[in-house]
């Protein structure tokens, strides 16, 4: 027998919400899944990609182009669209269906105002609501995060990794190893230029935003717009020090204990489709895992749309905006 059928429902399956659609194979649980995108080049790319993981335990896929036929009673949304849909259809999905949790992509939102609409409206239906930002997920990240005891100098840097749409990620990736869930403005040296991005109708930022805990912690984030800079994170404490190259997935490490001594190893970042699976496990089974909550990271995207806003203002020369396109 069966069991319990879960009913999981995915928005979006463009690139992201397609391998989205992959972790889901691969989840140990009887699934119905119900893929939702007004494309249908994209739903003939999802389900091509679903149809290439072989399924774990049952699984039911439905294909549609709106959500009106998905069911009244869901265990799982994953809200994979960009930015600027993604409000409209958690007020579309939570006003007409009983949503026991919520997955949802990052950039959250564009507009300032609708991190406390969402906020008030998934308090008022009791939703839980993760947002995935996974590399506190990492297996190599949560072993650092054990160690760390003290303040945090933390800084990203590398070429063209779209500062705008990414800085969430490793600001988040800040708050699990400092162990701080609110930051404050420091600093932007940003370009003047402001780029379009690979997404149509959204734009990107290059240059430096620094900004910091209430107790001394620092984050940086430098996106250098020329050049083939790889990704490098630096972890510096009183203690132990970290320089991790993401693209060669490598690093280098020293510590007091070890008298500094550098050692170096190799890491694994995982995959969407393979960290997706455990997450979405460990939430249908207990209503909970290692992505960070929804008013926790709010909180962190506000600070980044607030100072991409004021430099997005800046450069259009007006007084004020309302919202600022970045995914």
């Amino acid at each position: 027998m069966l069991g319990k059928i879960y009913k999981v429902c995915i928005v979006g399956v463009g690139q992201l919400g397609s391998r989205h659609l992959q972790s889901l194979a691969k989840v140990d649980l009887p699934l119905k899944i119900y893929a939702v995108d007004p494309s249908l080049e994209s739903l003939k790319v999802a389900e091509s990609r679903f149809l290439e993981i072989e399924s774990v335990n049952f699984k039911e896929a439905c294909f549609l182009t709106e959500t009106d036929s998905v069911p009244m009673e869901l265990d799982l949304v994953i809200v994979a669209t960009n930015s600027m849909n993604r409000k409209d259809i958690i007020n579309n999905l939570l006003g007409s269906r009983e949503v026991n949790c919520l997955l949802l992509e990052k950039f959250l939102f564009p507009r300032i105002s609708d991190y406390k609409h969402i906020s008030e409206l998934l308090q008022k239906k009791q939703v839980k609501t993760f947002v995935n930002c996974p590399r506190r997920a990492f297996e190599f990240y949560k072993k650092i995060a054990t160690g760390i005891n003290s303040i945090v100098n933390f800084s990203v840097s590398g070429s063209n990794w779209m500062l705008g749409c990414n800085s969430i990620h490793f600001l988040d990736l800040f708050a699990k190893l400092s162990g701080v869930n609110s930051v404050e403005f420091i600093n932007e040296e940003l370009d003047e230029e402001i780029i379009p991005s690979k997404r149509a109708g959204y734009i990107e930022f290059t240059g430096t935003i620094q900004l910091r805990s209430s107790r001394g912690d620092v984050f940086s984030a430098t996106s250098y717009k020329s050049g083939t800079h790889p990704v490098i994170v630096k972890i510096d404490c009183a203690d132990q020090y970290w320089v991790i190259n993401e693209r060669d997935k490598t690093y280098q490490y020293s510590s007091e204990i070890n008298n500094w001594v550098v050692e170096t190893g190799a890491f694994e970042i995982p995959n969407q489709s393979k960290i997706g699976t455990a997450i979405i496990e460990d939430i249908l089974k207990n209503g909970d895992c290692d992505l960070t909550p929804y008013d926790v990271s709010a909180n962190l995207h506000l600070i980044l749309l607030s100072t991409y806003m004021d430099k997005y203002k800046r450069s259009l020369a007006v007084e004020s905006i309302d919202l600022c396109p970045i995914t």
